[in-house]
C-alpha cells in the first residue's frame, strides 16, 4: 500500500468491534447504521422471518440473505449495495468471532451493521 494509505482489509475488522468499523466509514453512513430507523428495519425483517418471540433465533446463513433485504430498505448516502456471496463469506467470519451459527435479534442488528459496513469499505477500496 502507498505510504499513508490504509494498509488493512476491511474484512480484518473484528466483527465484535463495531466502533472501529464505524470510525472507518463516512460519518453519514455510520450515523445511518447506528440510528433507530436502521434498527427498526432490522427488527422488522428479523421478526418477519424468525418470529417476534423474545427467544427467536436465526441461522447466520439465513441472516446473510436477510441482510440484503435490510440494505435494500435503508436510505443512505452513499447507497449501499450488497453482494450475497460476500455476505455469506462475512457470516462465516461473524460466526467464528461469536462462536455460534445461530443469532438472536440483537446479534442480527450487529451482523447487519458489520456486513453493510465492511462491504461499503471494500467497494470504496476496489475503486481506489
Amino acid at each position: 500500500a502507498a505510504r499513508g494509505a490504509p494498509s488493512f482489509a476491511a474484512a480484518d475488522v473484528d466483527p465484535r468491534d463495531l466502533d472501529k468499523l464505524f470510525s472507518l466509514l463516512p460519518e453519514s453512513l455510520a450515523d445511518t447504521l447506528s440510528c433507530e430507523d436502521f434498527e427498526a428495519i432490522c427488527v422488522q425483517n428479523f421478526s418477519d422471518v424468525a418470529g417476534d418471540e423474545a427467544e427467536a433465533m436465526l441461522s447466520l446463513e439465513d441472516a446473510a440473505l436477510l441482510v440484503g433485504a435490510v440494505a435494500s430498505e435503508m436510505r443512505s448516502e452513499p447507497a449501499v449495495r450488497l453482494a450475497a456471496e460476500r455476505s455469506r463469506a462475512l457470516s462465516v467470519k461473524f460466526e467464528a468471532a461469536l462462536d455460534t451459527s445461530i443469532i438472536n435479534i440483537e446479534e442480527f442488528v450487529a451482523f447487519a451493521r458489520y456486513v453493510i459496513g465492511v462491504q461499503y469499505l471494500e467497494r470504496v477500496a476496489s475503486r481506489a
